[in-house]
């Protein structure tokens, strides 16, 4: 099975360099992740990774299965290093770094419980870079790029042709990315990708230019469609705070969606709602989860300092992590549910 579509400019590991010479730029500020990143759904299970600190020298992850129904709790695998998770044909696929040279792409069968090596890939990066590796479902079948290398993950591994895909979003069997030349694109795996924005389009348009120093590398760091319109995250490369814009795409216009102190690091759409981490409060950035209209509107915040999130069954789970100067640090998981605002932990470790 080969995919057709070549690229000829290499961009960091996340994200697409939109910097106006399209240089690559391999800095470790490039890499920005999606939402999602850490977590899966499947009938009454979620899945995410949880602080292990039975060990004192090194910090690992338990990868846990959670039944909403029984409340169940099972402890699927430890690993070293987070990656993302996704769901095809009732078995839940994530990474795991064998080594520092490569890592294992493993299938968990969530009916049988029984976990399955898959294949290798060589490491581009760390381990920490496995959270970063885009991974995706299309038609049952796994497909997972890290920059410059795609490859599908069924009964084994194939390595295609070169195929570099960012800030990736399934509709239905469309596939929304960014592509390595700084465009929006859209195409089913087999078929003939059809720009949607084309660089020169996003870099040059005012409403971009308004809010965003395009002197500088910028990114398209996640993408949603709804409807007609395209929603993404424009911005500049940051690890401690986020500069990106939330802004939608339809009939050849370019909006903005917020206001001048909307600065989202990840966002998600759900019954016509906008959920999204990340603004500006008292002059700071704050990665706190907010929900308002879809124009950006009638805000309210939901939590503070969080990490992650994803919505499922009307349910908001969302991960915090604080820490001090000291090394202890507390990693909690909550379940908000939309309609009655209740909040439920349903995760805790602690080294204090």
């Amino acid at each position: 099975m080969k995919i057709l579509l070549l690229f000829v400019i290499m961009l960091s590991i996340c994200g697409c360099n939109l910097s106006e010479s399209k240089t690559i730029d391999n800095n470790i500020e490039m890499q920005n992740a999606t939402i999602n990143m850490s977590f899966a759904s499947n009938g009454d299970n979620i899945y995410y990774y949880t602080i292990n600190n039975s060990q004192t020298n090194q910090m690992t992850y338990d990868l846990i299965e959670f039944n909403l129904v029984t409340k169940e709790r099972n402890v699927i695998d430890n690993v070293q290093s987070k990656s993302k998770l996704c769901v095809a044909e009732d078995n839940l696929y994530y990474l795991k770094n064998s080594n520092w040279q490569e890592f294992d792409i493993m299938r968990y069968g969530t009916e049988i419980k029984d976990i399955v090596k898959m294949g290798s890939m060589p490491m581009i990066g760390t381990g920490m870079d496995l959270m970063y590796q885009y991974m995706f479902p299309i038609n049952n079948q796994i497909y997972i790029n890290q920059r410059g290398e795609t490859a599908v993950i069924s009964d084994e591994v194939n390595v295609l042709e070169n195929k570099p895909m960012y800030s990736t979003y399934l509709d239905g069997e469309m596939l929304y990315y960014c592509g390595e030349d700084g465009g929006i694109y859209k195409n089913t795996i087999n078929g003939t990708p059809e720009l949607v924005i084309g660089y020169d389009e996003l870099s040059d348009d005012e409403t971009i230019k308004e809010y965003i120093n395009n002197s500088a590398s910028g990114i398209v760091s996640q993408l949603v469609k709804l409807d007609n319109k395209l929603y993404f995250l424009y911005g500049k490369p940051s690890l401690e705070i986020s500069t990106n814009k939330l802004f939608a795409y339809s009939d050849n216009k370019i909006s903005l969606i917020g206001n001048e102190k909307s600065y989202p690091k990840m966002f998600e759409i759900y019954n016509d709602r906008l959920y999204y981490v990340g603004k500006l409060e008292d002059g700071e950035w704050k990665n706190n989860l907010y929900v308002s209209d879809l124009n950006g509107n009638n805000e309210k915040k939901i939590a503070e300092n969080v990490q992650n999130f994803c919505i499922y069954k009307d349910n908001i789970f969302y991960e915090i992590y604080t820490s001090n100067s000291i090394g202890e640090y507390e990693y909690s998981i909550y379940k908000y549910h939309i309609n009655g605002n209740s909040v439920e932990q349903i995760e805790f470790v602690s080294n204090k």
